[in-house]
């Protein structure tokens, strides 16, 4: 089984550092929305990002009931000022506040709200608009797209125009997701924002705001019809809540809130692996008191079921920003996050996936493997590329980059059987790719060395039977030693390397960065298949037999 690097690189599944280089200032846009609030919460909160952002969105613009524009409040002239000292765009947000009725009177009257629009940005010098209307079905598409169309059309050449459209994952072409017109709507507007979020509602069924599966569904979708570099996709800065026992659920409570009831009262709080985001359990008993949440809420004396988002997930979601090579993220709303969040957003929009990894000698290696689902975090955004790597990590890595699939440990040792790796370990123990000391004891715990690092790789590289095992590389590495043949294919193949000083240091530990360092390398090596050959495949070749002459 052959992968060489370059031609991942040229198929696009590994991002190439050599080429565009990761930094603080990526290239991304980086939205948010201002909600409920006033000048100086907005201006607060923007000072809380550490200059992550690009655009922001104020409240100023919606639908009075007969779909004319109304000022929700007026345009802030100071704000303005202050946002293009900072280098921030501004460009305001029409909303109809998921009234239908409201929309449709709008988008029948299109011809004068795109003018009322259009004036507004330039009595304002606004940097453009950003249209969400909302709860309109396939029956307004036609309408819509000619709205967009008419404003498009009225706005100066370099104002911004993005427009709002729900997530479809699944294609549908009825209700809410049936009313945009992807293709359509690209000919028009600089931005497709995605609202990668609610795939669970208010009186729906428990569930993740958005899971990982569903984003990325309709970022596919969405590329079918738009070019990459004209989407965005949402990230909520809220969760939502389930009461045990309520006949319904799926109200929201903002990050913030959610993070400060779970550190004050009873609690569980996990990573859901399946939807890949934060889920927690909240009890309150009758004496607590949950007051001070977001917009006047409180909470009654119950059980909760809540999923949100954390570092973990955030990261996750918005790395497929830079997988897809989207224009940006944009987020729902500003000031409803923790602070925290700020400090690795920039890096997760960039393409490095963890907060610790920055600026770190591992940084390109640990991020590619990361790109290609090789490489795990720790938990909260963060990989630890210091922390020592075991020899159950180092074995999970390596049957990743061989395909070999974890399988059910049942008839493991013990000490397989009981690790939390076990599927893959047992699989890998299996293929011949990890071996123990006798006796069953495998040490998965363990840190690995230098030696049995090298070990693990050499068991999963096709080797030709012509090395020679007597080359002498490092003065501490010789014959008979157990691991002098893996040192030396390591070293002939350029997988691995010596010490400052010429020696190997068989028996030092490594990191997890080192340890990536090394899958890294491996992939332009040509490695072994162990992939289980089928029926129709026939008997696995032989290994050749080479003559000298």
């Amino acid at each position: 089984m052959k992968k060489v690097l370059s031609a991942l690189l040229a198929a696009g599944l590994v991002y190439n550092f050599a080429a565009a280089a990761v930094s603080a200032a990526a290239p991304y846009e980086s939205l948010t929305y201002l909600y409920a609030g006033n000048t100086a919460i907005y201006t607060n909160n923007i000072d809380r990002t550490g200059g992550s952002l690009t655009v922001v969105c104020p409240d100023y613009y919606e639908l009075d009931d007969s779909g004319g524009l109304k000022l929700t409040r007026p345009v802030d002239p100071l704000f303005l000022a202050n946002m293009r000292a900072r280098g921030i765009k501004v460009t305001p947000f029409l909303s109809n506040h998921w009234d239908r009725g409201k929309a449709r009177a709008a988008l029948a009257h299109r011809e004068a709200l795109s003018g009322a629009l259009a004036a507004q940005v330039r009595e304002h010098n606004l940097d453009g608009l950003d249209i969400d209307l909302e709860n309109i079905t396939e029956a307004d598409k036609a309408n819509f797209n000619d709205f967009i169309r008419l404003l498009r059309a009225k706005l100066p050449a370099d104002k911004i125009l993005t427009v709002c459209v729900a997530a479809n994952p699944y294609g549908w072409t009825t209700g809410w997701q049936g009313a945009y017109d992807y293709r359509a709507l690209a000919g028009y507007v600089d931005h497709i924002f995605i609202m990668t979020y609610d795939e669970s509602y208010p009186a729906g069924p428990a569930g993740p705001v958005a899971s990982y599966a569903f984003i990325e569904k309709s970022i596919q979708y969405a590329l079918k019809y738009a070019p990459p570099a004209k989407i965005m996709i949402g990230v909520p800065f809220y969760g939502r809540y389930w009461q045990a026992g309520a006949s319904t659920g799926g109200l929201a409570l903002t990050v913030s809130d959610i993070e400060r009831l779970l550190s004050i009262y009873s609690s569980s709080v996990w990573y859901d692996v399946t939807a890949r985001c934060a889920r927690a359990t909240l009890t309150l008993s009758a004496r607590d008191v949950s007051e001070g949440l977001w917009g006047g809420k409180k909470l009654d004396a119950g059980i909760y079921d809540i999923w949100y988002e954390d570092d973990r997930s955030y990261a996750t979601r918005m790395h497929l920003c830079h997988r897809y090579g989207l224009a940006g993220v944009g987020s729902w709303a500003l000031g409803q996050e923790p602070e925290r969040v700020w400090k690795g957003y920039r890096l997760w929009l960039g393409g490095v996936p963890f907060t610790d990894l920055a600026g770190h000698w591992g940084e390109e290696a640990m991020a590619e493997l990361y790109e290609l689902d090789i490489l795990s975090g720790v938990g909260n955004a963060k990989c630890a590329p210091d922390d020592p790597v075991t020899r159950a990590e180092v074995c999970v890595l390596m049957c990743k980059l061989l395909g070999i699939q974890p399988s059910d440990p049942a008839a493991a040792p013990p000490e397989i059987r009981n690790h939390w790796a076990a599927p893959y370990l047992w699989s890998a123990a299996k293929a011949g790719l990890m071996s123990g000391d006798g006796g069953g004891v495998y040490r998965p715990g363990d840190p690995v060395t230098r030696a049995e690092l090298a070990a693990f790789c050499a068991n999963g590289l096709y080797l030709p039977n012509t090395i020679d095992y007597n080359q002498s590389f490092f003065p501490d590495v010789a014959p008979p030693m157990w691991f002098n043949n893996a040192v030396v294919t390591m070293r002939v193949f350029s997988v691995m390397s010596g010490m400052p000083d010429g020696t190997f240091l068989p028996h030092g530990g490594a990191t997890r960065a080192q340890a990536a360092s090394v899958i890294y390398k491996m992939l332009g090596a040509e490695r072994k298949d162990f992939t289980p050959p089928s029926r129709s495949r026939g008997p696995a070749p032989r290994e050749p037999i080479l003559e000298p002459r």
